[in-house]
């Protein structure tokens, strides 16, 4: 390709694009029109790809910080499916027992920790006048500290002795803490937690927001009081920590070994039970996340397909406008190809600039809904290249049948039209 030929390519851009802009500016309100299916398409894919890349980091994060030598005893499958054989299975099967944790704590070498645990939501705590109705209440062994790596910044942890009688006794998180107790000293106030009165021994460290929902709002107590004031709680989650990240898959096989014998398994019975994983809960956000992606190409798509056909249409009617201007230039030497051309820049022109209003639109929802729902949003570059690239293309796609018909139009027959 010689010389000449860029920079007539490169002079042929520059008109092209001259041209769509003095369109855009001369019929503003029929631009915006046509390009308005192009930005609401590019929009949505920049506002989702922005939400969808900020929860992956943030959930992605979370999910991390578990450990890589923690898994977890459930009495469910992670699944997506619902209903089905499987469903009807699942209902079956027997809750974990404290008996169970126990078992797992002396029966399985390989496991360093055992942390049965009992959640408990919505429940009314009350310090003097002040009220609290949306706490999490969780029921702990003292390996709660170790598996979930949480730490006591104000006062103690449970003590053996608090765990084994039952002992009236509390962990605040830092947010209940500072709801309830504002700027006092926590340590030995009196709650009321469902009625019993606790005294407060400790305060945990803060782990700040998790998906705009605070982590830090919850109740720790010792597992034989909980029991006592919940004793229809029955469901227990036992989470376990491998002696290190080496003896994981040892730790879980020894963990299965265990409850199978326990549950009377036959060999050639499927578990009745669940190991969950750290990469496990990661597999099965990923089939989320994609399957998110996918409705929102979709509905981008249509969009899209909404504004190249606009697109379609006003380079039609352009060509129609112009026909006496395409018969001047083919009389006086342009050749088809620089015709062509000329109208596929100036459709891919038109929806670029759909393309760059779309991007701001997507950024715009995207911190809209992370300012009023408190969602992370992450903006990418690579996604504003791709959403005005994209957008050109869809011009150049759907401008391609009117840059052909102004091509092909008879130079004669174009200078007579009136």
């Amino acid at each position: 390709m010689n010389i000449s030929i860029i920079l007539s390519l490169l002079y042929g851009l520059k008109e092209g694009a001259r041209i769509a802009f003095d369109s855009i500016l001369k019929n503003k309100l029929r631009s915006f029109l046509t390009v308005l299916g192009v930005v609401i398409g590019v929009g949505t894919i920049i506002a989702m790809v922005s939400l969808i890349s900020g929860m992956d980091k943030s959930i992605t994060s979370q999910i991390e910080s578990f450990g890589l030598n923690v898994f977890f005893v459930t009495k469910w499958e992670p699944t997506l499916r619902l209903g089905g054989k499987r469903g009807r299975f699942d209902r079956s099967r027997p809750d974990f027992t404290i008996e169970d944790a126990e078992a797992i704590k002396k029966g399985c070498p390989s496991v360093a920790a055992v942390s049965p645990e009992n959640h408990r939501f919505g429940t009314v705590v009350r310090y003097k006048n002040k009220r609290m109705e949306s706490t999490r209440v969780i029921g702990i062994w003292t390996d709660y500290f170790i598996v979930q790596e949480t730490k006591v910044a104000i006062g103690r942890e449970f003590t053996p002795f608090d765990i084994k009688l039952g002992t009236q006794t509390c962990i605040l998180g830092a947010d209940t803490a500072k709801e309830l107790l504002s700027d006092r000293d926590p340590l030995n106030e009196q709650i009321t937690v469902n009625g019993q009165q606790l005294r407060v021994v400790g305060v945990t460290e803060s782990r700040g927001t998790f998906m705009g929902q605070s982590q830090d709002d919850f109740i720790l107590l010792p597992y034989g009081i909980y029991k006592r004031m919940f004793p229809d709680e029955i469901e227990l989650e036992i989470s376990c920590s491998a002696v290190n990240p080496e003896k994981m898959t040892e730790a879980i096989d020894e963990v299965t070994s265990l409850i199978r014998r326990k549950r009377k398994l036959k060999f050639w019975e499927p578990d009745n039970f669940a190991i969950v994983t750290q990469e496990r809960i990661l597999s099965q956000y990923r089939d989320i996340s994609t399957a998110f992606y996918l409705v929102m190409l979709i509905i981008s798509s249509i969009a899209l397909i909404v504004g190249g056909v606009g697109v379609m249409n006003i380079m039609l009617m352009s060509v129609t406008e112009r026909t006496m201007e395409i018969g001047v230039r083919k009389a006086i030497g342009a050749k088809n190809r620089s015709i062509l051309f000329q109208f596929m820049v100036e459709a891919a022109t038109l929806t670029s600039v759909g393309g760059i209003f779309g991007v701001l639109l997507g950024y715009g929802i995207a911190y809209l809904v992370n300012y009023l729902v408190k969602l992370p949003a992450t903006v990418s570059p690579w996604s504003v290249i791709a959403g005005i690239v994209f957008s050109g293309g869809v011009g150049l796609f759907f401008g391609t049948w009117p840059a052909y018909k102004a091509a092909k139009l008879d130079p004669i027959e174009a200078l007579r039209y009136e």
